[in-house]
């Protein structure tokens, strides 16, 4: 029996930010701190004497985005002319780079008084319509980032914002159109790697954080990425045919991702994942008919388990049912299908997913 912990997004923006620098991530120039000496917003002085090259901060030309190491980066919309926007939606933006050196989740908050701030990240380059994702005064998580990848990152804010009205000050205070983004990198652990505390960072895809049987829960070093069964085509649950008709049930007490998207269930949905070891007598014409009451989503893939390798769907609705054709082509291409089992995370309690099979003749 494993004991699990929970995910660490699920705690929210403040701690996730928690853990964004532990061990892993060691701030760079893009760090500042309230207890510095001295500022190198100009090029200043450390107190030993040495030079310090300026701060890097937000660019308004895309071209000349400074690439920066996780931490606080300021910037301002003070004079940026209008443009195409973050995400298609008009106003003044700024650009930086971030290039993680190791395989990790992106998060990026960004800061401001005098406006709402619009977040978007981008692959590496300059142009519109080419974001991932884009936010509106929120935090902006992006996940699965491999080591070397460089992102470009947009802060600006719509051009319809009341805010950007706001004159300059003239008493020395802080601009309004001012503004901080703090970015941090949670680091993807590796199977087997132990993963408390959080700090470390979080377990990949397809893994979860936990203690094997027998473990001290209250020994940190025990808990570590563990594989999860049935949740990718590697680590399948096996389920035999046997018989011409026969039952199953899905746990979905049991964690899940996502491994995988299917052309009619899309991504999003919890995931379990069957490889059919067909056993039974097959009559001429054999089909495979998987069915259940319950709504969750249906598909199957073989031979292999590519995308490209789908042979059936059925999108998420109660009373579903999937069949999947030429049982004996499979079979003579020592090609087991896979089976998956999708359902809409939370929507359908902790109840067992109760299917069927049949198999019928041509």
């Amino acid at each position: 029996m494993l004991r699990r912990t929970p995910i660490a997004a699920s705690l929210g923006p403040l701690a996730a930010w928690l853990i964004l620098c532990g061990p892993a991530c060691t701030p760079g120039t893009g760090e500042t701190s309230e207890t510095s000496e001295t500022s190198a917003s100009d090029g200043d002085t450390s107190s030993t004497g040495d030079f310090l090259p300026p701060a890097p901060v937000a660019e308004e030309n895309c071209l000349v985005a400074p690439i920066v190491d996780p931490g606080r980066i300021s910037g301002s919309l003070r004079e940026i002319e209008a443009g195409v926007g973050v995400c298609g939606v008009a106003g003044p933006t700024t650009y930086l780079q971030v290039a993680p050196q190791l395989d990790a989740d992106v998060i990026v908050i960004a800061n401001a008084t005098g406006f709402s701030p619009r977040l978007g990240i981008a692959p590496d380059g300059c142009g519109a319509g080419r974001e991932f994702a884009c936010v509106d005064g929120e935090t902006l998580e992006f996940r699965d980032v491999a080591a070397g990848t460089v992102l470009t990152l947009e802060i600006g804010a719509a051009a319809t914002d009341p805010g950007l009205a706001a004159p300059p000050p003239e008493d020395g205070s802080a601009d309004p159109l001012d503004f901080t983004v703090d970015i941090g990198l949670r680091r993807i652990l590796d199977v087997g790697e132990r993963c408390l505390p959080e700090s470390r960072g979080r377990c990949p895809g397809g893994t979860i954080c936990a203690a094997p049987a027998g473990a001290d829960p209250e020994d940190l070093t025990a808990w570590i990425c563990e594989p999860l069964a049935g949740d990718t085509c590697v680590s399948a649950e096996i389920l035999v045919i046997d018989s011409g008709s026969g039952d199953f049930t899905v746990d979905r007490a049991d964690p899940q991702t996502d491994a995988h998207a299917h052309a009619c269930t899309g991504e999003g949905l919890l995931e379990r994942v069957f490889r059919l070891e067909i056993d039974a007598p097959l009559p001429p014409g054999a089909s495979l008919v998987v069915s259940t009451k319950a709504a969750v989503g249906l598909a199957a893939r073989g031979p292999g388990c590519a995308a490209s390798a789908e042979i059936a769907c059925a999108e998420p609705e109660a009373g579903v049912s999937l069949t999947i054709e030429d049982l004996e082509g499979l079979a003579a291409a020592d090609a087991d299908p896979y089976l998956f089992v999708e359902w809409p995370s939370g929507e359908l309690g902790e109840e067992p997913v109760s299917l069927a099979w049949t198999i019928l003749g041509g």
